[in-house]
């Protein structure tokens, strides 16, 4: 499913926007695009039969799996903080994001490369370049909200989401593609300016 597709002169080629939800390590692993994909939810498995779907046909296509999306109105973490929830964990919960911004840059810059008749890959992982521990975020996030953090460091564990891992996005970086927000510090930044303001 990673082999290097060239884009013809008259095919179409289909970019297909997936989730790194079709990984399930759980074990602070470096995951790429030649990790095994294993979901473990029902809506991975739906997405992963869709990306199957896609590989056993006989259409062009790149795959673009997706970290989690944050950015603008998508405010769940700083909405948690405002809230006071006891979001803080006992363990590392490692989180992979991508702002919302460089997941829609990306694509357009695929597409373009697409359309300019230049080589992509059929898989990418698009993630930022900062995995981090989601403790650190909400941290962050209290801070920069003027918010004292311990108020959060005792209640129950919350229910980790997604797997404990490392999206590594050298594949998406080797396309020449410059991230507008390498980690989450300067869009959750933006985010809390704009709230606070």
């Amino acid at each position: 499913q990673c082999v290097r597709r060239f884009v013809g002169s008259s095919s179409p080629h289909i970019v297909f926007v997936s989730s790194s939800s079709v990984f399930s390590q759980d074990n602070g692993e470096i995951v790429d695009e030649l990790s095994a994909a294993m979901p473990s939810s029902p809506t991975a498995t739906v997405i992963r039969q869709a990306e199957r779907i896609l590989e056993q046909s006989n259409l062009a296509h790149t795959v673009v799996r997706f970290s989690g999306i944050y950015g603008a109105e998508r405010l769940r973490m700083v909405r948690q903080v405002l809230a006071r929830e006891p979001v803080l964990s006992g363990s590392e919960r490692l989180s992979n994001r991508i702002h919302e911004d460089d997941a829609v840059g990306f694509l357009v810059f695929l597409i373009q490369k697409v359309l300019a008749r230049q080589d992509v890959e059929a898989l990418y992982i698009a993630s930022d370049s900062a995995p981090v521990d989601l403790n650190e975020v909400y941290r962050f996030i209290a801070r920069q909200l003027g918010i004292d953090a311990t108020f959060i460091e005792a209640g129950a564990e919350p229910v980790r989401r997604t797997g404990n891992k490392r999206l590594s996005n050298k594949r998406m970086l080797n396309t020449g593609y410059g991230l507008q927000y390498p980690d989450y510090r300067q869009g959750y930044a933006e985010m809390c300016a704009r709230i606070s303001g």
